[in-house]
């Protein structure tokens, strides 16, 4: 198992640096894909030299819907390197984290070590994944905690202590209370362990109070600004599709790549586990279907390759590939069954593969974009703008950060 686990980290570490090595590359210099990460990164900077949860200093702001990784971010200004390189060490690390999770889920969930190497070698090279180990967001973050979460209460662990780490996801990103709930919902119908559930209640909630208590006291709202301000920009979006039609798409969008080839297997999936009544595989079944759900309700955007959709990918490439090696069983035996399977290994592996290259690429070109429009801008207003002057802009993550004793004005809300 070890030596299994040693080969996929390594795989896990050589995907991370080729990765970046494509970036550099293009770009000529590390940076980020997209402009959200210089927010975290001047929330970050704040906390760890001003001790304030602020976007400009003096000025505490409830502004961030991943307080959690703003502070996981604040080494970042406190170690003597440059903060680029603590950020691109945490994505690696919770790439390698959610790698070393899958595996465990498999072999928990499935009992056979093939299944668990597979399962976790697709985490390691799913495109989406890599793309945000280095978008300097907390996507990462996010998805480790939910399979954290998962994995411990699968393996039986203290119910305050799944509570514990599910408060730590909402405090990543709000919609980890999905998969929280569903949880909860099997802890209280199918295992019947109340007290089990008191206790994942109670602690739940420790980890949030502080964060609740301060959106109040500085907006009057429970939730970020930035939770409703979103919602408010996109609401245009339901005029023109059904909330129907953004589901089916924002479902659609978590199997681009070689997990497209998974569906046959995930159907599969979830016939086996109800005859098998196998519950806990369809609570992840649930969070690749709610989660979804939640945005086409509320947020149905896909932008950034879709980055709201990408912690539901695991889920469904653990039950799609188990699904397909249990329907591989199904073929009868002979030439043609091997023929089948082979072909279906060959074409997986060179659409892995393949979506590497075009998410290494897209990387690069996101981040060459956002090095050219938000960036170099933020750089110029920096030098050729005074102190009083007011700057206003529809994106100012970038501008942000380099234009910290500037007054700003941020016309996305």
């Amino acid at each position: 198992m070890m030596r299994r686990l040693l080969a996929l980290m390594f795989l896990c570490l050589a995907s991370c640096a080729l990765y970046l090595g494509v970036s550099v590359a293009r770009v000529g210099a590390l940076t980020f894909p997209l402009d959200d990460a210089w927010i975290h990164w001047t929330f970050a900077r704040n906390l760890a030299l001003h001790h304030e949860f602020a976007f400009v200093p003096g000025q505490p702001s409830a502004g961030s819907t991943a307080p959690l990784w703003t502070i996981a971010l604040t080494p970042a200004f406190l170690l003597p390197l440059a903060p680029d390189w603590w950020t691109y060490l945490l994505g690696t690390l919770l790439l390698l984290g959610s790698v070393a999770l899958v595996y465990r889920i498999a072999l928990c969930l499935f009992a056979d070590r093939f299944v668990a190497t597979a399962c976790a070698l697709i985490t390691a090279l799913e495109w989406h994944l890599n793309w945000a180990a280095f978008s300097g967001m907390e996507t990462l973050l996010f998805v480790t905690l939910l399979l954290l979460m998962f994995a411990l209460y699968i393996e039986g662990r203290p119910g305050w202590l799944v509570g514990l780490v599910a408060g730590l996801c909402v405090l990543t990103r709000p919609e980890g209370v999905i998969l929280f709930a569903l949880i909860v919902a099997h802890e209280s119908l199918v295992a019947r362990r109340w007290w089990n559930v008191l206790a994942m209640g109670a602690v739940f909630v420790l980890p949030l109070l502080p964060y609740v208590a301060f959106n109040w006291s500085t907006s009057g709202l429970l939730f970020p600004n930035t939770f409703y301000a979103k919602q408010v920009e996109y609401a245009e979006l339901f005029a023109h599709e059904t909330a129907a039609a953004h589901y089916l798409h924002l479902l659609s969008v978590t199997l681009v790549g070689a997990q497209v080839l998974l569906v046959p297997g995930f159907i599969y999936a979830l016939y086996r586990s109800a005859r098998e009544r196998r519950w806990a595989v369809l609570v992840l079944a649930g969070w690749w279907l709610l989660l979804p759900l939640a945005y086409a309700l509320r947020l149905p955007v896909d932008y950034q390759h879709a980055r709201y959709e990408m912690p539901v990918i695991p889920a469904f490439q653990l039950l799609g590939f188990w699904g397909t090696w249990r329907l591989r069983e199904r073929l009868p035996a002979g030439m043609l069954a091997r023929v089948l399977t082979r072909a279906w290994a060959l074409t997986t592996a060179l659409l892995l593969v393949g979506f590497w290259f075009i998410g290494a690429s897209a990387r690069a070109d996101d981040a060459e974009a956002i090095n050219c429009l938000e960036v170099q801008t933020a750089q110029w207003l920096a030098a050729n703008t005074q102190r009083a002057d007011v700057v206003a802009a529809h994106d100012i993550g970038a501008i942000g950060y380099y234009l910290a004793d500037r007054p700003l004005i941020d016309l996305a809300g």
